[in-house]
């Protein structure tokens, strides 16, 4: 890019006016982490942003539903990457039908177009690894003293609680920060980064229409202020360039086929969120709102364009319609407990009809990537095929015409596969994130009508544990760990349709590792 490009402060601003468009505010007495990405082109001074996310909350084991139907995890970052993922699903479609000037095809495979760039914006440091010196330097010196006597035993191999020792470095956390609060499965936003930069963010079902990972080649983070203590700055940019991919240098292969890591470069902006905690108040609450925006939205029921009729990829050039950033060419969704606001508890359970569902939850991607299956490849995911089995297996696409165009031919594992459990599987750098050693919390009948905050926070406010019980026997106890772990595919038995495969099925077919839970 020319020296008249535009700086980081410059596209801040503009993801920041995007999001005042968007009107969907917290309280008053309440502030908001925001999180987006964003491309740029060497050929363009302009930017376009792909996603827009906001969110502190994450739902608690006990509450986490199994049929894809809500959002596990509604921190900003997350919301925003799942929004980048449904954009860069959707895109393919584009692609087939009008051009893209932002992907390209290559044989039966997708790519970014040379000089694109993937960048990513988060109002302030993520949680987890990133930010605990930071978050130190500001806390209460009470809560510090009492910190810093509370040091637990931390077992290697095992993920931390929150903030407990908060003094170690490269240890994987499970939100929230608040130790009264019910317990997740859910990671990090450090740690899911950090995964980021070795997978990348295209997720399962964008490994098997791109060529290898798509990464992110710039992270711009808010509240880092230039007029605070130099030393801090530089210590937290020490601890970001680490966490968010740093940890992981040496300790992967370098010839991991498609896969390789790729460390985000780091910078800081002083352009400030207007519902941030430093503006809105430090005696704030967090929201319990998520706002989840994604641009460039697809009519549900686009027919695929005859095959004379596509244009090619190489003649199309971005004009200022693919550049524009407009609420109005995107999809704003709000949710509240993983679920779309406003939707009642009885219309949850509609799997069929897709407006009940949120556009970035498993169910809908699910949905999504098997429309993209059928529009560009002319392939059928069958409903006798779940989605864990969908996301783990090869799926050889550029094959479908050799034999029956309706049948997915599958191999054992896919490359994005085999490169997680480089990351998570036994002896690996992350395996904690896979260990069987989760709370023994499952879900019970409850009175609950699904409306109040049960969800767990990186914010203030203790939440409820509604609906939780403890397993008492415990070969039960067990049983439950087992099956219930981080990379059992136990929250992902559901199938396109959003009908649940029985339990039986997968008590004999999901794998964990090397081997399959009996």
């Amino acid at each position: 890019m020319n020296q008249s490009s535009p700086s980081d402060d410059d596209h801040i601003a503009l993801i920041h006016a995007l999001y005042s468009q968007l009107k969907v505010y917290p309280q008053p007495s309440q502030y908001a982490i925001l999180s987006a990405f964003y491309l740029t082109s060497s050929t363009s001074s302009e930017c376009k942003i792909i996603s827009l996310g906001t969110g502190t909350k994450c739902l608690p084991k006990c509450r986490l539903p199994i049929r894809g139907e809500a959002v596990h995890d509604s921190h900003a970052e997350v919301v925003a990457r799942r929004g980048a993922i449904r954009w860069i699903l959707e895109e393919t479609i584009r692609e087939r039908v009008q051009g893209s000037g932002w992907i390209e095809r290559h044989a039966d495979k997708y790519r970014f177009r040379e000089g694109i760039q993937i960048r990513m914006y988060v109002s302030t440091v993520p949680c987890g690894d990133a930010s605990t010196r930071f978050l130190a330097a500001s806390q209460d010196p009470k809560m510090a003293f009492l910190k810093d006597s509370a040091v637990m035993a931390h077992i290697e191999g095992t993920t931390a609680r929150g903030r407990d020792n908060y003094h170690l470095f490269n240890v994987l956390r499970t939100k929230p920060g608040r130790a009264d609060s019910p317990p997740t499965l859910s990671l990090s936003c450090s740690d899911k980064i950090a995964s980021w930069s070795w997978l990348g963010i295209q997720g399962a079902f964008g490994a098997k229409l791109f060529e290898g990972g798509t990464y992110i080649q710039k992270i711009i983070i808010g509240e880092v202020l230039p007029s605070r203590d130099v030393d801090l700055i530089k210590i937290v940019k020490e601890d970001c360039e680490r966490a968010l991919g740093g940890r992981l240098e040496g300790l992967l292969p370098t010839d991991q086929g498609p896969y390789s890591l790729q460390k985000p470069v780091i910078a800081f902006t002083p352009v400030p969120f207007i519902h941030s905690r430093l503006v809105v108040g430090l005696t704030s609450t967090s929201s319990n709102e998520s706002l989840c925006w994604h641009a460039d939205s697809i009519p549900p029921q686009t027919p695929p364009a005859p095959p004379q009729t596509l244009l090619s990829s190489s003649s199309f050039f971005p004009d200022s319609d693919h550049f524009r950033n407009s609420p109005s060419n995107g999809t704003v969704q709000v949710l509240i407990n993983g679920y779309k606001r406003g939707v009642s508890p009885k219309h949850r359970q509609k799997m069929q009809n897709s407006k009940f569902i949120p556009q970035v939850s498993k169910l809908s991607i699910l949905r999504l990537y098997a429309r993209v299956c059928k529009d560009v490849y002319g392939v059928e995911i069958p409903s006798t095929q779940s989605y864990h089995e969908t996301k783990t297996d090869f799926h050889d696409l550029s094959d479908h015409q050799s034999a029956n165009a309706n049948v997915l031919f599958t191999q054992p594992v896919s490359a994005y596969h085999e490169a997680k459990i480089l990351l998570k599987g036994p002896s690996a750098p992350f395996s904690a994130w896979w260990d069987k050693s989760t709370r023994s919390l499952v879900p019970t009948p409850s009175s609950s009508t699904g409306s109040e905050d049960v969800s767990s926070s990186r914010g203030e406010g203790k939440e409820e544990w509604t609906g939780c019980a403890r397993l008492n026997d415990e070969a039960d106890i067990i049983r439950e760990e087992r099956l219930q772990c981080r990379g059992s595919g136990y929250w992902e038995r559901f199938n396109v349709d959003g009908e649940l495969l029985s339990l039986e099925r997968c008590n004999q077919d999901v794998h964990y590792y090397d081997y399959t839970i009996q």
